[in-house]
């Protein structure tokens, strides 16, 4: 497992498929129960970019922790979409230790930095004898960068249209085209704020 952490071509492998086989790997070699839960994901493409890898080596190296350390007779492994966010959850029932008293090794600054290279958070919960819970978040969008180019698109045109029928009735200008540009001028604006929104999570360039 310690070799997989730097060979294991995540980017040609599915990260729920990934991870039952790092459980299955696991439950070989401790003799422990481990479970691994995945629910409905969010699109790839509305995670942001590399969020999948940064959560597969934060599970490989919480599940390594487990097993050189923790001496758990249960693991559970859960990935599942929970209010705009991809929750990785680890939980096991071994030795656990005083997360204060103990000084973090590479192992949790590497699952830290991970989870803010995603925007996301990462949490510990631990305590002598009661376990110890690894929890990853990762934020995502619920549309594609696509979908909301496209709405943006849409009613720009529209308020193009709207415009120009203004600006050639002059004082005279229609209630209806004038309560049109209005509305597609507001569309506009909140599709393009969700455009800024959709691009800073998902990393979209163009």
């Amino acid at each position: 497992m310690i070799e997989q952490l730097q060979t294991t071509p995540i980017e040609n492998v599915e990260l729920a498929s990934a991870l039952k086989q790092q459980c299955a790997a696991l439950a070989i070699r401790t003799g422990a129960r481990v479970r691994c839960d995945v629910g409905a994901l969010p699109p790839s493409q509305a995670l942001p970019l590399g969020a999948q890898s940064d959560l597969f080596r934060c599970a490989q190296e919480a599940l390594a922790n487990i097993g050189r350390h923790a001496r758990a007779t249960g693991v559970d492994v859960t990935l599942a979409s929970n209010k705009q966010r991809l929750e990785l959850t680890i939980r096991d029932n071994g030795a656990g230790f005083d997360p204060f008293a103990v000084v973090r090794g590479m192992g949790m600054e590497n699952m830290k930095a991970r989870a803010a290279d995603a925007g996301g958070t990462f949490t510990i919960t631990s305590a002598p004898g009661r376990g110890t819970t690894v929890q990853v978040a990762v934020p995502y969008a619920t549309r594609s960068f696509a979908h909301y180019a496209a709405c943006a698109s849409v009613w720009a045109a529209v308020l193009g249209a709207a415009a120009w029928d203004l600006v050639r009735a002059g004082i005279d200008m229609h209630p209806i085209v004038l309560g049109t540009a209005v509305l597609a001028a507001v569309a506009l604006s909140r599709y393009v704020t969700a455009l800024v929104r959709v691009r800073r999570v998902s990393g979209v360039t163009a």
